[in-house]
């Protein structure tokens, strides 16, 4: 999963709390104590391995976003619903909504070298990744 791999940022198979607490704070995140915790409580240990990630992010998501709220979101960047977007439109709706722009430029450039993104930001694979299969 390439979102694990952005946080693994020794490529050592291990997520910790350091390489969580900076990719949130890059996003302007909370990094306190138990924000990080939520992120960890599933494994009970101070790293995560990319399944035992898999596993957190899905129960995170399912919490904060539900995959259908995802879809409607997606969707409003589009009128012919191919469930793709332009990758230069998602750039240009996040600029406009405020997001750094410098994190927004990291965040294509990575989608570009996944499954997700080339000129097209595959918005259905990306949400079937963050909730799972059966969205």
């Amino acid at each position: 999963m390439e979102s694990f791999a952005l946080l693994d940022h020794d490529n050592d198979g291990l997520v910790s709390r350091a390489d969580l607490a900076s990719m949130l704070t890059s996003l302007g995140q909370a990094t306190d104590p138990a924000t990080l915790d939520q992120f960890f409580k599933d494994n009970g240990k101070e790293t995560m391995t990319m399944a035992s990630y898999v596993t957190t992010m899905q129960r995170l998501m399912g919490e904060i976003v539900p995959a259908n709220d995802l879809h409607t979101a997606f969707q409003a960047f589009h009128a012919d619903k191919n469930e793709t977007i332009r990758t230069a439109t998602l750039e240009k709706e996040l600029k406009q909504a405020g997001m750094d722009p410098e994190v927004i430029t990291q965040a294509i450039a990575e989608f570009s070298k996944s499954r997700f993104a080339n000129e097209e930001f595959d918005y259905k694979l990306f949400i079937k990744t963050l909730c799972g299969p059966d969205q």
